[in-house]
This record gives structure tokens, sequence and C-alpha cells, in this order.
């Protein structure tokens, strides 16, 4: 779980606020990944710094930009 945090939360903007791994199979994972960020990236941005675990075989991600924070048109 920490790796994915750290991949997660390593551009300094994004923050998981909820986190959740289990495993379901011989080797195999999956995760629900809550984030917040307030300049969140694209979906497949995140998804490939959670998926370079390749145990992880199942992913659901919730992004949502941080409350008050302004937008600078990306």
């Amino acid at each position: 779980m920490d790796e994915i945090r750290q991949a997660i939360e390593c551009d300094g903007d994004a923050r998981i606020i909820d986190l959740h791994v289990w495993q379901v199979g011989v080797g195999q994972f999956s995760a629900i990944v809550s984030i917040v960020a307030a300049e969140p990236q694209s979906l497949d941005v995140y998804r490939q710094k959670c998926l370079i675990h390749e145990e992880l075989v199942h992913l659901t991600l919730e992004v949502q930009r941080l409350h008050g924070a302004e937008s600078s048109g990306r």
C-alpha cells in the first residue's frame, strides 16, 4: 500500500484519502483508491502510476478536485 501511496502522492498535489487493497487470488490483488487534488490529473495518469504493480489485477479510482482550489485551466 505504501508503494501505491508514494506513486500517487509524488507530485505534491494529489493526496490519497481512502485506500483499500485486498487479495483476490494467489498473488493477485484489487484496490480502491480515492484521491483529492487541487489540479487533478486524468484517471489514466493515476491508473498508470498504480499499475506498475503487475499483481494489481483490478483497480477502481475516484478522483475529486480539492474544495476551494482554483483552476488554472488545465
